[in-house]
């Protein structure tokens, strides 16, 4: 049984804490702890955290900000980190706003609360305590294959990866552990600590001229990057699959033969269920390998097949629609993908295209002018328009690093959905449209007087008699048919005129120009969360 949330509130440092939100979660197995004082939501990354790792923070930079707060709680769950431990309260933030504490509860996120105006509990109590209860768990726990396996099923889809296993088995033994295939090709790694940096191509060359001496390593003292290491072996073998080599380098001998064969062992499982295969398509596997944030795989891909990612400057994704099911949608969008490349292919641009998870991505080079692009998107979507096969395209038209990609993926992934029901007839979004969503979905989340606030400019229109219908009649103005009355009468079902006459007695409410800003911006975002609203 590993640690817990709910285990660690028995410890000494949490004596006096009290679980206060997200108590759904104090099941969560507890594999770290950290410190996080940098709150900015739009910095904090995967990369950032262990998996199941517990954070300590006194969100002294957004003190009096509740909703970055709140952002803070969900980005923490989204990477997932285990809880958050919530120390000064009363001395940083003045009190616990309730729109924290629901944010808390919906994720399931648990908040621990250190006692209210103390400045006398310290964080390195906690953190002692914590990691000194991990490595007896750890200790009394061998085989620590079920727990690793249950930390990794938790994650999101998109981390569930060799490099996340390999990392969290790495944080496990504070060793690195490298994967290998026959001919010496790094598959992935795990390194400890995270910017170990291992140079491997001596113990590349060494497993390349010498085989049989390098599957017999066992806490084998070697000379690697120049510095001295204990290094071990062991051989992976998935089911139905090729062989693949597992080293560990170890700087502390921390990790026996048998645990690093147990580690082999869970690494095999573990492709077996996930179905992972080494026969991807390549190049584009490179694209997987951007949105995991796998460098050394990047680096390998890029030499290996020639790809300068410095020339993707553009991103599609596309999608279907919810209404298949999950293989006939699978096969379909198979079909896009092959369909997309002879696109590309056809035209002579340069592009990879791959499908990853339920969507397809597209990274491609900018054409001389922004305009060829532009009907690059239409050529597209008349060329995959299918009556019982609908797909939406989200593009991101300035790519300038790979971490564009993840985060424009990243972005995707959240607020499509959300985009979706602010934009019903559209079939191509952009980031901006995203960013929009983004915006109102965590306004509707925070719910209260802010809601009020934004759909406050809507108050003349209430007050007429067909109320509904001239909101039905705006909103489908400014965000369906893009200010064009003929594109609102046919989206409405209605004559040209009848929208005439009644834009004409919006603006009688107004007394004014509601196309002109500020006032035009106001009412633009009042009927987009209106029609979230609605719909959510």
């Amino acid at each position: 049984m590993s640690l817990t949330v709910e285990t660690c509130m028995n410890l000494p440092a949490f004596r006096y804490a009290k679980i206060v939100a997200g108590k759904g979660g104090v099941n969560q197995s507890v594999n770290s702890i950290t410190v996080l004082e940098y709150s900015d939501v739009d910095v904090i990354s995967s990369d950032l955290f262990l998996n199941h790792e517990m954070c300590i923070t006194a969100f002294s930079s957004i003190k009096d900000d509740v909703n970055a707060q709140c952002a803070i709680v969900r980005r923490m769950k989204e990477i997932g980190v285990c809880a958050i431990v919530l120390y000064y309260v009363g001395i940083f933030v003045p009190y616990l706003d309730e729109r924290l504490i629901k944010t808390a509860d919906d994720v399931n996120l648990p908040l621990i609360c250190m006692p209210f105006n103390r400045f006398d509990f310290r964080y390195g109590e906690a953190i002692n305590d914590v990691m000194y209860a991990i490595y007896r768990d750890q200790q009394e726990n061998i085989n620590f294959i079920p727990d690793v396996l249950e930390n990794i099923s938790e994650l999101p889809e998109r981390l569930r990866t060799i490099r996340s296993l390999l990392q969290i088995i790495s944080d496990r033994f504070h060793c690195s552990f490298v994967l290998f295939n026959q001919k010496g090709e790094l598959i992935s790694e795990g390194q400890w600590p995270w910017s170990a940096g291992w140079n491997y191509s001596e113990l590349v060359q060494y497993f390349l001229d010498f085989p049989d001496k390098a599957m017999s390593l066992s806490q084998t003292k070697m000379h690697i990057d120049k510095k001295d290491v204990f290094v071990t072996y062991s051989i992976v073998t998935p089911e139905h699959k090729t062989q693949l080599h597992l080293f560990v380098i170890d700087e502390q001998k921390s990790i026996t033969h048998e645990q690093t064969s147990q580690a082999a062992e869970l690494i095999a499982l573990f492709m077996s269920i996930s179905n992972f295969s080494l026969e991807e398509t390549f190049p584009e596997m490179i694209i997987r390998s951007i949105i995991k944030n796998e460098q050394m795989q990047i680096r390998e891909l890029s030499a290996k097949h020639g790809i300068d990612t410095t020339k993707i400057q553009r991103m599609w994704i596309l999608s279907g629609s919810d209404g298949l099911g999950a293989y006939k949608q699978k096969r379909l969008l198979k079909q896009d993908v092959t369909e997309i490349r002879n696109f590309f292919r056809n035209r002579d641009r340069w592009a990879l295209v791959d499908l990853y998870q339920n969507a397809i991505v597209v990274l491609f080079q900018a054409a001389a002018f922004s305009e060829f692009d532009e009907r690059l998107e239409a050529e597209i979507m008349e060329v995959l328009s299918n009556e019982s096969h609908h797909l939406d395209l989200v593009k991101c038209m300035n790519i300038t690093s790979l971490q564009n990609i993840q985060d424009t993926f990243e972005l995707y992934e959240a607020y499509l959905g959300t985009a979706r029901l602010i934009y019903p007839t559209r079939n191509i979004f952009d980031l901006y449209d995203l960013h929009f969503a983004e915006k109102l979905k965590k306004l509707t989340d925070d719910g209260g007087h802010k809601i009020a606030k934004y759909i406050y400019s809507l108050q003349p229109i209430r007050q007429e008699q067909n109320y509904n219908i001239l909101l039905e009649t705006l909103a489908a103005y400014l965000l369906d048919a893009d200010k064009n009355l003929q594109r609102t009468a046919a989206i409405l079902g209605v004559h040209k005129n009848t929208v005439r006459y009644r834009m004409n007695q919006i603006r009688a409410c107004y007394a004014c120009d509601i196309a002109q800003n500020p006032l035009g911006a106001e009412l633009y975002e009042a009927v987009a969360l209106q029609r979230l609203l609605v719909n959510d």
